[in-house]
């Protein structure tokens, strides 16, 4: 059955998903969560992930703040030795 969508119900479900502590990345939600993806990237709602996340209250630079230590992260250190014994 198609889920039906709408403003209210999209940030209620981001809220929640938030709250549980799920990633809400635009990654994460791409993959995970396509149907709540798809509608709040849509223009009937709110064209983008970042306007959705917004509009449900959650700072969104944060969301990518932390999206962005998270590769940082997984980003090997080189160091001018560990190049040449590699």
């Amino acid at each position: 059955m198609k889920q039906k969508w709408s403003k209210d119900r999209i940030i209620e479900t981001i809220k929640d998903l938030h709250r549980q502590g799920v990633d809400i990345s635009a990654s994460n939600i791409s993959k995970n969560y396509i149907p709540l993806f798809t509608a709040s990237c849509s223009r009937r709602y709110f064209s983008s992930w970042g306007n959705a996340v917004k509009a449900a209250g959650i700072d969104y630079d944060q969301i990518l703040e932390v999206g962005k230590a998270r590769r940082r992260k997984k980003l090997t250190k080189w160091s001018k030795d560990g190049v040449l014994d590699q």
